[in-house]
């Protein structure tokens, strides 16, 4: 019986999710633009109704949009000090949203089988890859 390519299982490499993470972690350091911070949550999005759970790209896609609108929607000079302590807070939180976004998603799409056989894979001492795991 021959299977078409939209039923075959589309798995990601452990090691590959976790590159992405550390990859994304660098979005710390530097902020991107937010065409490119939209189309990052998009691509997870898909990723995640690829592997069939759609209600979580959901809500990374409206938490996501509802930073963005909160921290741009306009001057914050007139507000009272309580609400621009919790603006600055949303704004820490879009700072690490990308990291933990993908720290999330490597943490529910891989077993930890998988994780341990890719690292056993690339000669990675289990010293690290336990810990990992």
């Amino acid at each position: 019986m021959t299977t078409s390519r939209l039923e075959r299982k589309f798995i990601l490499n452990p090691i590959s999710k976790l590159v992405v993470v550390f990859f994304l972690a660098a979005t710390v350091l530097k902020s991107t633009n937010d065409k490119y911070s939209i189309l990052i949550v998009l691509l997870f999005a898909f990723l995640y109704c690829v592997y069939k759970m759609p209600l979580k790209g959901i809500k990374i896609i409206a938490l996501y949009m509802g930073i963005l609108l909160i921290i741009n929607s306009g001057d914050l000079s007139g507000l009272h000090p309580f609400f621009k302590m919790f603006v600055s807070f949303l704004i820490v939180a879009k700072i690490f949203y990308f990291p933990v976004m993908a720290g999330m998603f490597f943490l529910t799409t891989s077993e930890v089988g998988a994780i341990l056989s890719s690292m056993d894979t690339l000669r990675i001492p289990s010293v690290v890859s336990i810990p990992i795991s």
